[in-house]
């Protein structure tokens, strides 16, 4: 999505001129100024306006002008080849997209909305004004964000809403087949009944009929009553180890899962030590041959030992609950086994009871038993072989869950961007002098350091917090800007609030080099007035009486 001009009247505090700004494919710096109420802000929320009909916070009467009402706004964009024309108006409210110029509602398209979200920005609305286009004094830091608001712009930027898709489609499917495993234990249930209660029906017609083979016939009934119970036996004996199979493969996974976190830990410790190893800080070139630093690195080496211990103290337990487990499924396949043998015995001995009865069979109540039998057995059978089909799917979502998790693939594309944006953010923090490193982990955890200690966060004053959140969001685009490479806008407003001269120096020239590197129209919003010699055009915005208007002036 490339914004090549916008324009606009009756928007905010602009009257009826109509205001325009164009933008370039080559990264620029540009200044935004005025004083407080003059209608900057507007001119920052106008691609919004545009993109997406709305501002963060703000109900639609607020978007037009309060005296002219007829709100106007109007925006050419670029997108893979083709090129749209956006056209909005407030008070009444419309919307207007032509596509290389055809109107789209004569292609049959019945939401225009979603169209331009879809087709002609493809950026979601949270994106936008989290990262492309916000103000620092509305902004929520990335240091402050909670795990679930973090998560939801990291998944955006790496295209792991696809992910979240199957993960609830697997959701979805395990659901429905629970209920489908659930209908076919019913089935098994009520057709094993209906079955039983005809062998009791056939046992008393033979009875009846006074057969010479009672002997036998007792025998075979014996062997039925012997095996019917061991499978009911069996079935208990199974449920139990069943369960004992879950608990403790639960505590298994709980096991794997503490290993996890002590590699991680390891992994921390083994960092630091690797630090030290080394005659001299990378950073600040403090020499690490001084006992202070030695009895440190002594410390750490002590922690990486006992971690080792814990380690092998856990994978003992995680191999004593395997083997445990194993066990458990031993007992199980061996029960499974014996229910079967002993279903064959029943079949085996239902199916000698009805050879010695063959005098029987002429009867119409025996064949209708006999029918009913052989039916429900032909359904149980399909019922079973049905069961064990769900089973296995079962079983196979089951490991697709596990992978689609937030602890599977999700976890394992964000190792894999981690470090390079952890890179990204340190460049970045050095061009803005800043005294700490910031490193996110794997659960996008962040993490403040001097030297490898950490530091707390909420000890930060305003102007670092503002540093640190301005390298991360710029290092996120950077990530961003791979997914949308034709994106030309950026707007920071009151960045340099409440920031020293020096500080802001670092900042404007970062900004002006982040703007080269990216090909980006930077926007920099400020209520003072500035230096200008680091920028590439100044806006300045007036108000007379109740209108704004701006003036643009390019550095030649």
């Amino acid at each position: 999505m490339k914004l090549l001009d916008i324009e606009w009247r009756n928007i905010g505090s602009y009257g009826n001129k109509t205001q325009r700004l164009e933008f370039d494919d080559k990264g620029k710096l540009i200044l935004l100024q005025g004083k407080s109420g003059s209608g900057k802000s507007t001119i920052l929320n106008m691609t919004s306006i545009l993109f997406y009909g709305k501002v963060e916070k703000m109900k639609n009467g607020g978007i037009v002008n309060r005296i002219n009402k007829n709100g106007y706004v109007k925006g050419t964009i670029v997108n893979k080849n083709s090129t749209y024309v956006i056209e909005r108006t407030f008070s009444p409210n419309t919307v207007t997209v032509l596509k290389d110029g055809t109107d789209i509602n004569s292609i049959g398209v019945k939401d225009a909305q979603q169209f331009i979200i879809e087709n002609v920005v493809g950026i979601p609305y949270q994106i936008f004004t989290n990262i492309i286009s916000l103000s620092m004094t509305k902004f929520k830091s990335f240091l402050n964000m909670n795990p679930e608001d973090r998560r939801q712009i990291i998944d955006r930027v790496f295209s792991l809403e696809m992910v979240n898709e199957i993960f609830m489609l697997i959701k979805k499917d395990m659901r429905d087949l629970g209920s489908s495993i659930n209908a076919h234990n019913t089935e098994i249930f009520t057709l094993t009944n209906t079955i039983n209660n005809a062998n009791q029906e056939l046992k008393k017609l033979t009875q009846e009929a006074g057969t010479k083979n009672d002997d036998a016939i007792q025998k075979n009934n014996e062997i039925i009553d012997q095996e019917t119970k061991r499978v009911e036996a069996c079935n208990i004996k199974r449920n139990e180890f069943t369960q004992a199979y879950n608990s403790y493969y639960n505590e298994y996974s709980k096991i794997v899962g503490r290993l996890q976190q002590i590699d991680m830990a390891k992994a921390l410790i083994q960092q630091k030590i690797d630090l030290f190893n080394q005659d001299m800080c990378p950073t600040c070139h403090t020499s690490f041959s001084s006992q202070v630093f030695q009895d440190v690195k002594k410390d750490l080496l002590e922690k990486l030992k006992k971690s080792d211990e814990l380690t092998q103290t856990t994978i003992q337990s995680r191999d004593s609950y395997l083997a445990t487990i194993n066990q458990y499924k031993t007992g199980i396949d061996a029960l499974n086994k014996a229910i079967g043998e002993s279903n064959q015995k029943i079949a085996a001995a239902q199916a000698a009871n009805l050879a010695i009865n063959e005098s029987a069979k002429e009867k119409a109540e025996y064949s209708s038993i006999k029918n009913i039998i052989d039916q429900n057995s032909i359904a149980l059978a399909n019922a079973k072989k049905l069961l064990d089909e769900d089973n296995d799917k079962w079983n196979d979502l089951s490991t697709l869950s596990s992978l689609y998790s937030i602890d599977g693939v999700k976890k394992q594309v964000i190792k894999n961007y981690l470090p390079q944006l952890n890179r990204e953010i340190k460049q970045s923090l050095l061009k803005l002098d800043f005294p700490y490193t910031l490193e996110f982990d794997e659960n996008f955890e962040n993490h403040v350091y001097y030297l490898n200690d950490p530091i707390p966060t909420d000890t930060l004053s305003e102007g670092e917090h503002k540093r640190v959140d301005l390298a991360v969001l710029c290092s996120i685009f950077k990530l961003l800007k791979r997914k949308y490479p034709s994106i030309n806008i950026f707007t920071l407003d009151e960045i340099v609030s409440s920031i020293d001269p020096i500080t802001i120096g670092d900042i404007l020239r970062y900004l002006k080099d982040f703007a080269t590197e990216m090909s980006l129209n930077v926007f920099v919003v400020t209520h003072v007035t500035m230096e200008t010699e680091l920028f590439d055009e100044q806006i300045t915005v007036t108000k007379e009486d109740v209108f704004s208007d701006l003036q643009i002036d390019f550095k030649l």
